[in-house]
């Protein structure tokens, strides 16, 4: 983040990584949303049972992901060896999955419709050729920015089209963003966000699980509506 103590977001004087973000951007990862709650709760009492009370959200947010009406029930992904889990939330886009692909792989807009990004864009290539991608996102109304640099491959595991974000650097101790596509006929496509962000922050273990579940709900239903609000035709 900007914050003293968490690390500074890469200034454009800066040398080697950090000259980079003068040009800015962003990992996938949407899971940005949750963990945006995260320190929003940390700022304020020590929540008891944070899954049952409602994630607050500002009024863009909100407008972002008013044409999903159902509610994406996440599912928590164990990581072994530790007590913590990644948020995983799958939904059907009406699109196919050359359009859902592109929106995807489209970081320089995410900032206009994910909830809390403030910028995300691709600085060039890492050596293994995949997309080095820089995110910055905000939490307490602007003032908590945090900002991380990965690396963006795309494979295909059995049929499935997996596009995946590895943590580099940044004011965070980690971040993984998996977007999993599957082609179910010529007009859907199955689109799976799993997540897992952890801020510099001294929070619960199941506060940061449930706000990575979250993440990942609000940010598959973020893109669902991106794709399907969408004008062009497929």
């Amino acid at each position: 983040m900007l914050l003293s103590g968490c690390g500074g977001s890469p200034g454009a004087g800066g040398a080697g990584a950090g000259a980079q973000v003068g040009r800015s951007v962003a990992a996938p990862s949407a899971g940005a949303a949750g963990a945006v709650d995260a320190a929003d709760s940390a700022g304020s009492a020590r929540p008891t049972r944070v899954a049952a009370v409602p994630a607050q959200t500002t009024s863009t947010d909100a407008r972002r992901t008013s044409s999903i009406a159902a509610e994406v029930e996440p599912v928590a992904v164990p990581i072994e060896g530790s007590e913590y889990t990644r948020g995983r939330a799958t939904v059907v886009v009406r699109g196919s999955l050359p359009r859902v692909r592109e929106a995807v792989l489209g970081f320089g807009s995410y900032a206009e419709f994910m909830p809390h990004y403030e910028a995300c864009r691709v600085l060039g290539r890492t050596p293994a050729g995949g997309r080095d991608v820089y995110t910055e996102i905000s939490a307490l109304h602007g003032a908590v920015k945090m900002w991380a640099r990965s690396e963006v491959t795309r494979r295909v595991e059995s049929g499935v089209e997996v596009i995946e974000a590895r943590f580099l650097e940044g004011n965070v101790d980690d971040f993984s963003a998996v977007w999993r596509l599957r082609r179910l006929d010529a007009m859907r496509t199955e689109l799976s966000l799993e997540v897992f962000l952890m801020p510099k922050l001294p929070l619960p273990t199941e506060l940061v699980n449930n706000e990575n579940l979250k993440g990942a709900s609000k940010g598959v239903q973020a893109m669902q509506a991106r794709i399907e609000q969408s004008a062009s035709p497929d």
